[in-house]
């Protein structure tokens, strides 16, 4: 996506959007590649979005976005998977007329 002003951007579909910051502060003009957090809507462009950049060119925002993705595919493959939990630990019930 590309800053035009202060907080006002075109993101990847040609639409001006409006972005905020927890800081408050607004983005330098140019290309950024944004994140968002996992599990969250996408194309949100608030304090929770993750801005990197600025990148004078889209070409180079673009390189960036590959290398981010290729970086994120590279952990998923090589992640080990988790361990199953173990399993729950049971005390046998106690007998009628005991404690």
């Amino acid at each position: 996506m590309r800053v035009i002003s202060e907080c006002r951007l075109i993101d990847e579909r040609s639409s001006e959007q409006v972005y905020w910051r927890r800081d408050g502060k607004s983005l330098a003009p140019g290309y950024y590649v944004v994140r968002n957090p996992p599990g969250g809507p996408a194309r949100r462009y608030n304090e929770d979005a993750v801005f990197r950049g600025p990148y004078p060119l889209r070409g180079e925002a673009r390189a960036a976005l590959e290398q981010l993705l290729a970086l994120t595919d590279a952990r998923a493959v090589s992640a080990p998977p988790p361990a199953p939990a173990p399993p729950l630990a049971r005390s046998p019930a106690p007998r009628l007329g005991q404690r």
